[in-house]
């Protein structure tokens, strides 16, 4: 492994804590100050990707770090950029230290989990885009085919070329449920419009996402939404050097960074998907199984700040589809059959 898997340990001071004794229970904050319970909650957190690669991998680790501070009695470690081939010993080390919660913001790492789970009933799991669900395993999403939806319809209503296109990162359900349900988006403002989806194949190869931005600003396409993690940073790259192409970002408020080329952001709360994982396990509520969350009303879905080229009459017509979500008339999932 390029990095030993403690080298990230937070809260504590040596490797040497890492033992089976470290199991225990878990306290929220309470209002006068207490906890709920004395004992100690041993939360992991393990990712493929870099903590500060600037997008879902800044998102889902700020997000931890977020959701952690609500608790007490809690104690935390975090380690990155696992590879593939570590995945499996790394969440088993865990297990063997006792955690009684294990977070990952990283698909990939269910089928580590998948191996593991069923050898350590008392350890609860929580993989955000999971593919594998348990009695003690549960799979976290934000819900993914409104997020393609909503980014279509803003992408429709700003596009001059009438060509939108999506920028996926590794091939997986999630990711192309966003790609299917943006083409019916834009379509649903207008049904003659052309979509483009390129999967980079990657979560972090910056100049790959350049690449393939520049690739569909040169067929056309003049609105992009990326989501791909760090390939995100070299698609804006793309539609900034061209000129006259626009971008939709994610999973954070990103306006600042370019803001005369980013319509808006769609901002997914990876922080509450991980508290509603960490609270469940604390309070003995934890379930196996799907949690989605999206725009609905309390939803860990939202829209970020709009550039000042998209102009009020175009943020409506993005607010009226959202209500129609939220009521029920439109049924993104339906756009996946």
């Amino acid at each position: 492994m390029k990095r030993d898997f403690l080298r990230r340990v937070m809260a504590c001071g040596t490797a040497a804590v890492l033992t089976a004794g470290m199991l225990g229970g878990c306290g929220t904050a309470a209002s006068d100050g207490g906890t709920a319970s004395g004992d100690t909650f041993q939360v992991a957190y393990i990712s493929a990707c870099p903590f500060e690669d600037g997008g879902w991998g800044t998102s889902c680790h700020d997000g931890f770090e977020a959701a952690s501070q609500e608790f007490e009695n809690m104690k935390t470690f975090e380690v990155e950029n696992v590879e593939l081939e570590n995945m499996t010993s790394t969440v088993k080390q865990y297990c063997e230290a006792g955690v009684d919660l294990i977070i990952s913001p990283d698909t990939d790492l269910s089928d580590a989990i998948s191996e593991v789970a069923g050898d350590y009933p008392d350890v609860k799991f929580a993989v955000i885009d999971g593919t594998y669900t348990a009695d003690n395993a549960m799979s976290m999403s934000q819900n993914n085919a409104q997020i393609g939806f909503v980014a279509g319809v803003i992408a429709a209503l700003q596009t001059k070329t009438n060509a939108v296109g999506f920028v996926g990162g590794e091939e997986s359900e999630e990711i192309l449920k966003a790609s299917k349900t943006m083409e019916a988006g834009a379509k649903y403002i207008n049904p003659d419009i052309t979509y483009t989806s390129v999967m980079s194949g990657s979560w972090t190869d910056v100049a790959m996402g350049k690449e393939i931005g520049l690739s569909m600003i040169e067929s056309d396409v003049d609105v992009i939404f990326s989501f791909a993690s760090g390939v995100d940073s070299g698609v804006r790259e793309a539609c900034e050097s061209e000129g006259g192409a626009y971008f939709i970002a994610q999973p954070s408020e990103a306006l600042a960074t370019a803001p005369d080329i980013t319509i808006t952001s769609i901002i997914q709360s990876n922080e509450a998907l991980i508290y509603h994982a960490m609270k469940a396990a604390c309070d003995g509520t934890f379930e196996g199984g799907y949690y989605k969350a999206g725009f609905e009303e309390g939803g860990t879905c939202s829209l970020g700040e709009f550039g000042a080229f998209f102009d009020e009459d175009k943020q409506a017509q993005v607010q009226e589809v959202i209500e129609k979500i939220q009521s029920g008339e439109i049924d993104c999932d339906s756009y996946l059959e």
